[in-house]
């Protein structure tokens, strides 16, 4: 390969790399991630918290893994013959019970997911004592934000509904 060859292919290498589609974080900002969590939350706790409601609302939005999951669940329940089994608690506050407020934190990249931190707390308690977090984990898939999972403590719902599948 003469040297005039070389520095073509090196010059044309150079180009792709520069022009290559970026990873799928830089396309949507951080910022555009709490945006869409808080839009759920908002909605969520105005229609009482109902995880049917806001799972509805936002159905679209919800990552593929996440789907497939939550319509396993769905199965599972639907096989039941009245058995309580699968998802008893609001996903989006791990909780049974109804919270008095949120708050969201400040968003971080985790790759090239956003994870946002929501402070979550119960009738007579304050806000940011941190009583009840959660982590709203979300991916940027098929050009948007989707909601992907929630983690709370120790577990997440990705985990609870893997296990339980």
């Amino acid at each position: 390969m003469t040297v005039v060859r070389r520095v073509r292919v090196g010059i044309a290498l150079f180009a792709v790399a520069v022009v290559a589609p970026l990873p799928a974080r830089a396309v949507g900002s951080t910022a555009g991630a709490a945006s869409f969590v808080a839009a759920v939350y908002r909605f969520h706790f105005a229609h009482g918290q109902n995880w049917d409601v806001s799972r509805r609302r936002y159905s679209a939005r919800l990552s593929a893994r996440l789907e497939r999951l939550l319509a396993a669940d769905d199965r599972l329940k639907a096989s039941a013959d009245g058995e309580l089994i699968g998802l008893d608690y609001d996903p989006l506050t791990f909780s049974q019970e109804e919270l008095a407020g949120y708050r969201l934190g400040t968003p971080v990249a985790d790759g090239h997911d956003v994870v946002v931190p929501v402070d979550l707390w119960y009738e007579g308690q304050k806000p940011n004592t941190h009583a009840h977090d959660v982590r709203i984990r979300v991916v940027w898939e098929r050009g948007t934000w989707r909601l992907d999972d929630v983690e709370s403590f120790d577990t997440s719902l990705v985990r609870q509904l893997t296990e339980e599948s």
